[in-house]
């Protein structure tokens, strides 16, 4: 998995820490164990906590994913990185995001209601150093993933992340544009580079991996031999023999050493011949000719790589195993690195639906985001049904909702916010409603709001009303209208 890079650096410097403390530890270990009294105050201390419950303290500033302008300017040393998001309707108080803190979102909502717009902002706030939208002395590296349904060029529309390429020429703030790579599909590469090259500042690239770069797991899940595919046949069996054989000698998963171990089942050719055009399919994504150079997967920050599968050849199943095996390049090419990291999901109802590989990619999102603190991610969601894996609600540290118009998606969101509706969404649904394009309800709990004249508060079981801020890069997901 991609974590065991991450890990590997986390206990290496806990390890130096160990070392480094041994002799002061040794020094004062007998003092500490025989004043029992003393060790056991400090044991329950509460110094650093507030005295009256629901005060806000240091910690819960430094850890506020959303913080309001009045809170920014009685603390601003409390919150190093933070971006302006938009405003609060309520209060008019601008609201601002907290780049310094890993964090997830999940953004919902119809065609047309903001969605997309909500998404390139978040982006915009962790990648564009601009003294108009905040502090941001340390952006992060970015990761987009799109996919849709491709039916011809001339109805194909670029993923809308790609436009942070270019300035918004109505922004009057300073901002310079990020660097945007594209990888898509090798067999789609011809009609997707004439799309995205029209976007200036763009690299198209082929989406190639390494080899080396598969795993046993992925290729249970491409074999359809995973626990969830229900695969029983005898030459399926053979198959995950092969791959249990490899695994168990202990070295690294070896993709020739697979085929030639699977020449030599000697299946029939029926047999064979399936499983051919599977891995055929896997091939077209390989590069077996070692063409790539090893900065081709670099991710250096304030750069952006959108992965775009949107190819005839490409279905949601495929596009979610080779999202799932990106992720872990991503991961783990940049674990080395100090940088922080956002991955987006663009449009996810369209691959994130019940297809195995679907349900394989969810998991290693829920992972990510329950260990988000200790590989320094940021998780966005994008999509236009709340009714995706109710767990990535659940984790998500903020919920923002676009308009909508219907009861199911209002009910099943109702199980995720404090609302007295008895769980129908009624109340919800009302609000939801009543939006106007840009604006959102917000719902995040760790948020700090207020001000001087009605003192900071965590914003709890808030639903706030916020107007989403303008974009300082080209919009390239307006509506086309019959009369401008």
């Amino acid at each position: 998995m991609f974590y065991e890079a991450n890990l590997e650096i986390v206990l290496k410097s806990a390890l130096q820490n160990l070392d480094l403390n041994a002799s002061t530890h040794e020094s004062h270990s007998n003092s500490l164990i025989n004043d029992k009294e003393e060790a056991l105050a400090w044991l329950v201390s509460e110094a650093d906590l507030p005295v009256t419950e629901g005060e806000v303290d240091h910690h819960d500033l430094r850890n506020a994913v959303v913080i309001s302008e009045d809170v920014l300017d009685a603390n601003f040393a409390s919150i190093p990185q933070y971006a302006l998001l938009g405003v609060d309707r309520h209060s008019q108080r601008n609201m601002y995001l907290n780049t310094n803190i890993p964090s997830s979102a999940y953004i919902c909502g119809l065609q047309g209601s903001g969605k997309s717009h909500t998404l390139s902002c978040l982006l915009e706030n962790a990648l564009i150093q601009s003294p108009a939208l905040g502090k941001l002395s340390e952006p992060l590296s970015g990761v987009v993933l799109h996919y849709s349904q491709f039916t011809s060029a001339q109805y194909f529309h670029p993923c809308e992340a790609a436009f942070l390429s270019i300035p918004s020429p109505e922004f009057p703030g300073r901002g310079s544009p990020v660097k945007v790579t594209v990888y898509v599909s090798p067999s789609n590469f011809h009609s997707l580079s004439a799309s995205y090259s029209q976007i200036p500042g763009i690299t198209i690239r082929k989406l190639l991996l390494k080899p080396e770069q598969l795993s046993i797991s992925t290729m249970l899940q491409l074999m359809a031999v995973s626990s969830s595919s229900g695969g029983n046949t005898l030459y399926m069996a053979q198959v995950t023999k092969v791959l249990r054989a490899m695994a168990e000698s202990g070295a690294k998963f070896d993709y020739h050493e697979f085929k030639k171990r699977l020449v030599a089942l000697k299946l029939a050719f029926d047999q064979f011949q399936f499983l051919e055009q599977r891995l055929s399919l896997l091939e077209s994504f390989l590069d077996l000719k070692g063409a790539c150079k090893d900065e081709d997967f670099a991710f250096p920050k304030g750069s952006l790589t959108i992965v775009d599968l949107s190819c005839p050849f490409v279905d949601d199943n495929m596009a979610c195993l080779l999202f799932d095996i990106f992720l872990k390049v991503y991961f783990e090419t940049s674990a080395a690195e100090s940088c922080g990291k956002i991955v987006a999901l663009d449009e996810a109802h369209r691959y994130l639906t019940n297809t195995p590989a679907s349900k394989l990619l969810t998991t290693s999102l829920l992972g990510l985001i329950r260990q988000q603190r200790h590989f320094g991610a940021r998780i966005i969601i994008s999509s236009q049904e709340p009714t995706l894996d109710p767990r990535l609600l659940d984790l998500s540290s903020m919920l923002i909702f676009h308009r909508f118009s219907s009861p199911e998606w209002a009910s099943a969101l109702s199980k995720h916010v404090p609302l007295s509706d008895n769980g129908n969404g009624k109340m919800l649904l009302d609000r939801v409603l009543k939006l106007r394009t840009g604006e959102a309800i917000v719902f995040v709990p760790s948020g700090i709001l207020g001000g001087e004249e009605d003192g900071l508060r965590k914003a709890c079981d808030e639903l706030v009303t916020m107007k989403v801020r303008k974009r300082v890069t080209w919009d390239g997901g307006h509506s086309i209208v019959a009369v401008e």
